[in-house]
């Protein structure tokens, strides 16, 4: 993984500490491996629905951005994705 220097990855939800452990386990415990790996590797995540939060936070190292959809309804789902699209991080990505 020398050429990858920063990982995105987009979820439903997240832990919000390292006390929840039953939100997506295999995420979870798949990030805490490739950073005890790739040390150097920075993971940004972003989390659509969990925690319900808007407040940006470190887990373990993984800079994690919710946003706090709360399992939002049809109707409301394009504004989601449009915040999304806003996202701090969004404006350093260059594909």
């Amino acid at each position: 993984m020398t050429d990858i220097k920063h990982l995105l990855i987009v979820t439903p939800s997240f832990p919000k500490d390292n006390f929840d452990e039953v939100v997506v386990p295999p995420l979870h415990l798949y990030l805490k491996s490739l950073l005890k790996q790739n040390p150097e590797l920075k993971i940004s995540v972003i989390s659509v629905h969990y925690p319900f939060t808007n407040q940006k936070y470190q887990l373990f190292g993984v800079e994690v951005f919710p946003f706090n959809a709360q399992n939002g309804n049809l109707l409301i789902r394009p504004l989601i994705w449009k915040k999304i699209s806003g996202c701090p991080h969004n404006q350093n990505f260059h594909p």
